[in-house]
């Protein structure tokens, strides 16, 4: 891989991965909610 490529790799990872976390963890704590208490 070049640079430029991990460079952009890199920058995806720091733009989206809060945006996914944000998106995905209350679901997540939903979930679980819903598992302990059916």
């Amino acid at each position: 891989m070049t640079i430029g490529i991990l460079l952009g790799l890199v920058a995806w990872v720091l733009v989206f991965g809060p945006v996914f976390l944000v998106w995905w963890l209350p679901g997540a704590r939903a979930d679980a909610r819903r598992e302990r208490w059916p």
